[in-house]
C-alpha cells in the first residue's frame, strides 16, 4: 500500500460515514492496517446523527472534518499553536506572513501544513515555478498576485515582493508567501524576513521538500549513503556577486555528495572548477531537470562534459546538478554503480 491509498481510503471514509444508515459500519472494516485510519472513520460516522439534522445531506464543514480527520483534531501540535496565533493575530488586527515552501513544482509534494496555510489566505505571492493547481486551494476571494522571476529576467525586483508583503501584511491580510521548494534553500527567504522582522510583522516558515532532495528521489537514488556518502553539500551556481563563485571545492573529497542549484548558466564554470580536481576522473555527475514532473529527465555523465551536456539535451534550467565522488575512490569511472529507479539517459562518459 503506498502513501497516496491512504486520503483516498480516508474519502470513502468521510463519504461512508454520511451515507444512509446501513452503510456507515463499513467504516470500521477501512483500514486495521493503517493505525488511526480506522478509529478516525469511525469517529466520522459518529458525527452523522449529529452532523444531518443541521445540513439536510452531508455537512457544509465536510472540509473542515476531513482536515479534522486527517491531520488529528486533539494534538496540540506546533503548526496548530503556530495557525491559532495567526488567526488571534488577524482577529486583533495585528499582522503576519507565511513563508510557505510548494515544493519542487509537483502539486502533492507540498505539505499538509502549508495547504492549511493557502486554503486561510487573504493574499498569495506565487513564484514562477510553483505548479498553477495549488492555487486552487485558496478561497475564492484570496488575491492572487504572480511574483515570479526567471533568469535574467525579474518581474518584480527581490524589494518590490519584500515591500509588497509588508504592505499587505499591515493592512490586516492574511499573507502567504509560496516560494518553491523550501524559503530557506536559495529562495530568498531570508531577505523577505529581515524586512518583515525590521515592519515588526511576524511571520511563520512552512518548510517545503527542497529540489535536491526531489532531484534524487527522482531517479530512485539517495543524497546520503551509508560508507559511500556521509557528507552532503548544497550550493549555488549563482552568488550575489557576478562571476563568484560558491567555496564548495573543497568540500567535494571522498565521501561527499554536492548538489547544485541554478547552475545550468554556470555550467562552464563549474568544469573549469573541476579540471584541476585531485580525483576528477571519479567524479560521478547526475544532472536531474524538471523533477518529479511529467518531463522529468535524468542524465549522467563526466566532470569535463557537464555543459555540452546540457546544451545538447536541450537543458536550460529547474535542474540540479549533483557531483558524488564515492569513499572508495578506486572506482573507475567506466564502473559507476549509480541506481536509477526512473528513465535514465547515458549522455556521455
Amino acid at each position: 500500500m503506498t502513501l497516496f491509498q491512504i486520503p483516498n481510503m480516508l474519502a470513502r471514509a468521510v463519504t461512508r460515514a454520511f451515507a444512509p444508515s446501513g452503510e456507515c459500519a463499513r467504516t470500521e472494516a477501512l483500514g486495521p492496517s493503517i493505525p488511526g485510519v480506522g478509529a478516525r472513520a469511525g469517529a466520522l460516522a459518529s458525527f452523522r446523527a449529529a452532523a444531518k439534522p443541521r445540513s439536510g445531506s452531508a455537512p457544509q464543514g465536510l472540509g473542515g472534518l476531513w482536515r479534522s480527520a486527517f491531520l488529528g483534531g486533539t494534538n496540540d501540535t506546533q503548526g496548530d499553536r503556530l495557525a491559532a496565533g495567526r488567526a488571534a493575530n488577524h482577529r486583533g488586527g495585528n499582522q503576519s506572513v507565511a513563508l510557505v515552501g510548494a515544493g519542487p513544482g509537483a502539486k502533492d509534494l507540498i505539505t499538509l501544513r502549508g495547504v492549511r496555510r493557502l486554503e486561510a489566505a487573504d493574499i498569495v505571492f506565487f513564484d514562477r515555478l510553483v505548479d498553477p493547481e495549488l492555487l486552487d486551494l485558496t478561497r475564492p476571494e484570496a488575491e492572487l498576485v504572480y511574483v515570479g522571476k526567471a533568469p535574467g529576467r525579474h518581474s518584480w525586483s527581490q524589494a518590490r515582493i519584500s515591500e509588497a508583503l509588508v504592505v499587505a501584511a499591515q493592512q490586516g491580510k492574511r499573507v502567504v508567501r509560496l516560494k518553491c521548494g523550501d524559503p530557506g534553500v536559495f529562495a530568498r527567504g531570508a531577505e523577505e524576513a529581515d524586512a518583515l522582522r525590521m515592519a515588526g510583522i511576524d511571520y511563520e516558515i512552512v518548510p517545503g521538500v527542497t529540489a535536491a532532495s526531489a532531484a534524487a528521489a527522482a531517479t530512485g537514488g539517495f543524497l546520503t549513503e551509508r560508507g559511500t556518502i556521509d557528507t552532503l553539500v548544497l550550493t549555488t551556481g549563482r552568488t550575489e556577486v557576478a562571476g563568484a563563485d560558491a567555496d564548495w571545492l573543497p568540500a567535494l573529497r571522498p565521501g561527499c555528495k554536492v548538489a547544485i542549484y541554478m547552475g545550468v548558466a554556470e555550467a562552464g564554470r563549474i568544469e573549469a572548477t573541476l579540471e584541476d580536481h585531485a580525483w576528477r576522473d571519479h567524479i560521478q555527475v547526475e544532472i536531474v531537470a524538471d523533477a518529479q514532473m511529467p518531463g522529468q529527465r535524468a542524465l549522467r555523465c563526466g566532470p569535463t562534459a557537464i555543459a555540452d551536456t546540457l546544451r545538447g539535451n536541450g537543458i536550460k534550467n529547474r535542474t540540479i546538478i549533483f557531483l558524488s565522488l564515492p569513499k572508495d575512490c578506486a572506482l573507475a569511472s567506466g564502473e559507476s554503480s549509480l541506481r536509477f529507479g526512473g528513465e535514465v539517459e547515458q549522455a556521455c562518459v
